[in-house]
């Protein structure tokens, strides 16, 4: 028979920086690429752009299908980011129909999966300075994405493989008993370090289990230099949660950037920035009508695609300056999300126990079972942070100065959707919010 996979996607996000420590690099084989050195030039490079947009397409798809199958009373979030990621690691494992089959889910080519996500490695990457009173450098903010495979030392790997995988993908190679106490233990401490403790481990793997795929995800962003906290409104208003239940609350006060709400068919966008630029787009419904409405996977792509709020208005010679006023939040999600990618993106062979090819990677025949995906943010006073980890598991079997400037609020009293974005677009976290604490 051949050898089961399953692959599980867990996100983490909570606001609390742990360090742990790991004993997992005993295990190590042979190490990844080093990072490629990147400017914001390399974002402009041919063929990168399109690539990003289709990933975005993909983005806005996997969120709407995650939420409509959703209960619509909770807070949802996903990391479209982490999830491609592992595509991308599948995608260079796999071979014929089923390579076919996750690029047509994904919406991109093979050579722009090999070419390009290197440099979306890269971007995600980052680390973010700021100068303290003695003029010493220090790390205020930054994210961190890291691949690795983990295998049996009996399993048979083609090393042309393990190699583009390590060049194209940065990805670690460690060995392991993996059907052990000991190789379960490696692993979740590889998870728990990789994510700053945010993810405590919590892969629990089967006897049978040959290989893993890890894909990590980090994130930890401020709104302002020195980690200096939003302040709150003076006043509280009524949140209108998705139950139709009232939350008096304080919102947290943006900053004004240029641009108005973005008026769509039965909701509004504006957005918020954090210090190093990245975006958190709000989708808010108007009145008479509902998130589940407008909360749709063309809505969460315009708005992730909106990149002039229109500032400036010509004719009557007005520009425009906007605030958002929103609310600490909290989302997650727990559960397996295989019957969307089989049935809604198209990805059949790959969990297909007589279909699928993994034959790149190796002759042994293997196939996919599951994809569990765990998340949960908080987005809070002083910043963003946010950890995902996917883990693939084998088992056996401005204007002229004569413009008046106009001034407004933007405020998010009731349930909304969200998306968080990078200074390209790329889409880090997604998901919505119906009620508040």
């Amino acid at each position: 028979m051949k050898r089961a996979v399953s692959l599980i996607l867990v996100l983490s996000m909570l606001f609390a920086l742990v360090s742990c420590v790991a004993d997992y690099k005993k295990n190590s084989l042979a190490s990844a690429a080093e990072k490629m050195s990147v400017s914001y030039s390399d974002a402009r490079q041919d063929g990168y752009a399109e690539f990003l947009e289709r990933l975005e397409r993909f983005a806005a798809k996997l969120t709407y299908e995650v939420y409509s199958d959703n209960e619509k009373q909770s807070n949802v979030c996903i990391s479209p980011i982490s999830v491609y990621m592992a595509l991308a690691l599948a995608t260079e494992c796999a071979g014929g129909e089923t390579r076919a089959e996750i690029l047509d889910a994904v919406g991109v080519t093979y050579d722009e999966v090999r070419s390009f996500t290197k440099y979306l490695y890269a971007f995600s990457n980052m680390e973010f300075y700021y100068r303290d009173l003695l003029e010493n450098r220090q790390v205020s903010a930054f994210e961190e994405l890291a691949n690795s495979l983990w295998a049996n030392k009996a399993l048979r790997l083609k090393q042309s493989c393990i190699d583009d995988l390590a060049t194209n993908y940065h990805c670690d190679l460690f060995a392991a008993e993996l059907h052990t106490d000991e190789g379960e233990k490696a692993i979740n401490s590889y998870i728990k370090d990789k994510t700053h403790g945010i993810i405590d481990g919590g892969i629990d793997l089967s006897p049978e289990t040959v290989i893993t795929l890890i894909n990590t995800f980090y994130l930890k962003e401020v709104w302002n230099a020195f980690g200096d906290k939003l302040t709150f409104t003076d006043k509280a208003y009524d949140f209108k949660n998705a139950d139709g239940s009232i939350t008096s609350t304080k919102l947290l006060q943006g900053y004004y950037f240029n641009g108005k709400a973005f008026e769509g068919d039965g909701y509004t966008s504006f957005y918020t920035r954090t210090e190093h630029g990245f975006d958190i787009k709000f989708i808010l419904p108007t009145e008479g009508h509902s998130l589940d409405e407008v909360f749709t996977e063309e809505n969460i792509y315009t708005i992730n695609n909106l990149g002039d709020y229109e500032s400036v208005d010509d004719e009557n010679m007005l520009l425009y300056h906007t605030r958002v006023f929103f609310p600490e939040y909290k989302a997650s999600f727990d559960g397996d999300i295989l019957t969307i990618l089989k049935d809604r993106f198209g990805i059949d062979s790959l969990f297909d126990v007589d279909r699928c090819n993994l034959s790149t990677l190796t002759d042994d025949p293997v196939y996919f079972s599951s994809v569990i995906h765990k998340c949960s943010l908080d987005v809070n006073a002083r910043g963003i942070e946010g950890a995902a980890v996917t883990v693939m598991v084998g088992d056996g079997a401005a204007g002229p100065g004569e413009y008046e400037d106009v001034y407004q609020d933007y405020i998010v009293d009731r349930a909304f959707g969200f998306v968080i974005s990078d200074h390209f677009g790329a889409v880090l976290f997604s998901g919505v919010v119906n009620g508040i604490e």
